[in-house]
């Protein structure tokens, strides 16, 4: 998913962690039907629980 946004052998070293932390943002946000149509931050609440994700940061 990744390479969707930035191709194989583009450079990370001019997007700041906030860049970064979004752009991963999105990709855990997109629904996957090997997922059951969840989106894998979906499935994780699922399995683990709301305060996990809490926790960590990760809403």
């Amino acid at each position: 998913m990744i390479r969707r946004i930035l191709p194989k052998g583009v450079d990370i070293t001019p997007y700041t962690q906030e860049q970064l932390t979004l752009m991963m943002s999105h990709i855990n946000s997109y629904r996957r039907a090997s997922l059951g149509n969840k989106s894998p931050y979906e499935m994780f609440a699922f399995m683990y629980g709301e305060e996990v994700l809490k926790s960590s940061g990760s809403n």
